[in-house]
């Protein structure tokens, strides 16, 4: 697909869909079977430390696939959508490498609660379910073995005291049937020391047809892509999965995406600075649809 094709598909979507997580859904079954890139962006050309892109369609990894849906849904035209990605994995919009959230559960999460881009409902999945609570501590001593390259960070390093709830697993399979559409799936591992984050990996809920399904950008399988299971299955097989690792499954934390007011203003006001014309005329009801 080109740049234009790519343009012309998000002006549809946007027209089709007024509603916010209808047009999540409809984003992200685009994005199925587009190739897996661990650390697809970074700052661009001018970045000092990952020069890696600041916006691509064609290459994505579970975070930056979450990311780019959050500023494609929010974005009417495709050139804006770059900035508002900014707002999305940057501190304040500040593209840097030291600003980047590079953390889910001491950085994401909780930066882009603020923006009103996601609400946590993990204990809303269940009602009356008992939920662990992790109690998740980074500081300086966090900063080693795998994990040392973040010590150049410095004062930008998180650091402080965070909670996430977890949802266990069997619960989670045993209720799949109750999670939200457009929500974000954070698998939630057993904690560790020698891990500052307990979140490694993240998928999309959608409901289609009828069914909860996880869309992913996996690195598993013969093609590392973008892929879409039943939400179930993909909680058991993950359970099968995780339990040969040194730190299994523990449970997910679940996000809502919502839309984001500030988002919303920062696309408004772009739009009035830089009004431009459109990638593709919209189809009206008048217009003759050939038949296959």
């Amino acid at each position: 697909m080109t740049s234009r094709q790519a343009a012309c598909a998000l002006e549809r979507v946007h027209a089709q869909h007024r509603d916010f997580r209808r047009r999540l859904v409809a984003i992200s079954g685009r994005f199925i079977n587009t190739p897996f890139r661990l650390d697809a962006l970074g700052e661009g050309p001018g970045g000092t430390v990952d020069r890696d892109p600041l916006f691509s369609l064609y290459r994505v990894d579970c975070q930056t696939f979450v990311e780019t849906l959050v500023a494609l849904a929010h974005a009417p035209r495709l050139d804006l959508a770059p900035r508002v990605l900014s707002q999305v994995r940057y501190r304040d919009g500040r593209v840097h490498y030291k600003a980047r959230h590079h953390f889910p559960t001491s950085q994401w999460i909780p930066l882009n609660g603020r923006l009103g881009v996601v609400r946590d409902v993990t204990a809303t999945i269940v009602p009356g379910a008992k939920l662990r609570v992790l109690t998740v501590k980074v500081g300086p001593r966090s900063w080693r073995g795998k994990f040392r390259k973040f010590a150049r960070l410095g004062s930008a390093a998180p650091s402080g005291v965070y909670q996430l709830p977890v949802l266990p697993l069997d619960v989670a399979i045993a209720n799949a049937h109750r999670f939200p559409n457009g929500a974000l799936l954070n698998t939630v591992r057993v904690p560790h020391r020698a891990y500052p984050e307990p979140i490694s990996h993240q998928g999309f809920i959608a409901v289609v047809n009828g069914r909860r399904v996880v869309r992913q950008a996996t690195q598993l399988g013969k093609y590392p892509r973008v892929v879409e299971y039943p939400l179930r299955d993909y909680l058991v097989r993950s359970r099968a999965y995780y339990r040969r690792a040194p730190r299994p499954m523990l449970g997910v934390n679940v996000q809502l995406i919502t839309e984001s007011p500030r988002l919303r203003k920062l696309v408004a006001r772009e739009l009035a600075k830089q009004p431009a014309a459109r990638a593709c005329a919209q189809r009206t009801g008048s217009q003759r649809v050939s038949k296959q």
